[in-house]
């Protein structure tokens, strides 16, 4: 009985081990920009894993469109979140100023999408969650290899003392990436 029931609450565990992390991490400095971006992606990832249990568990019966846009909304704030922490994470401040361009195209994006998503009227239901999930799967698919590529060129970048210290959380947050870049390619073909 109780493995079934852990089994089945796996979800939950792992939304409220991502909030967990937010909290934590942002708790620890609020005004490093590179904690409040980290915090952003683990609790983006708690709002799609929390839209994801809800809409899998009986709700989606009840509210099956709502789950599904909170899901979305999970997504949209993560793309924005995990680029610009790769970009701050072991950088120093002028590289940053290099790739401003790209960040504020992603926000910008991230924002329309979070826009059409919440003004969504009557006469269109589902529009963004049909037509335009392409488009979005797109964006979410291009921010997550830019995030992994900046990953990637830090750790090249660094020195071995650096590199035994951060690599595992490269590790992670890669593999969260990669694991997105492979589910939302598939929503392309």
């Amino acid at each position: 009985m109780f493995p079934s029931f852990l089994l089945s609450n796996l979800p939950l565990l792992s939304i409220l081990l991502c909030a967990g992390v937010s909290v934590y991490i942002f708790s620890r400095d609020r005004r490093n920009g590179t904690n409040r971006h980290f915090s952003l992606g683990f609790a983006a990832i708690a709002i799609m894993e929390f839209g994801n249990y809800m809409y899998l568990r009986n709700a989606a019966v009840v509210y099956p469109r709502v789950w599904r846009k909170v899901t979305l909304a999970g997504g949209i704030l993560l793309s924005g979140a995990w680029l610009t922490f790769s970009n701050f994470y072991g950088r120093a401040p002028s590289s940053f100023l290099e790739k401003r361009t790209l960040l504020n195209v992603v926000y910008l994006l991230s924002f329309r999408f979070l826009a059409a998503l919440v003004a969504e009227i009557g006469f269109l239901p589902g529009f963004l969650l049909q037509k335009a999930g392409f488009l979005f799967s797109v964006f979410l698919v291009l921010s997550l290899v830019f995030t992994v590529s900046n990953f990637e060129l830090t750790l090249r970048a660094s020195d071995h003392s650096q590199r035994c210290y951060s690599k595992f959380l490269f590790l992670g947050v890669g593999s969260i990436s990669l694991f997105l870049i492979i589910t939302h390619s598939f929503r392309l073909f």
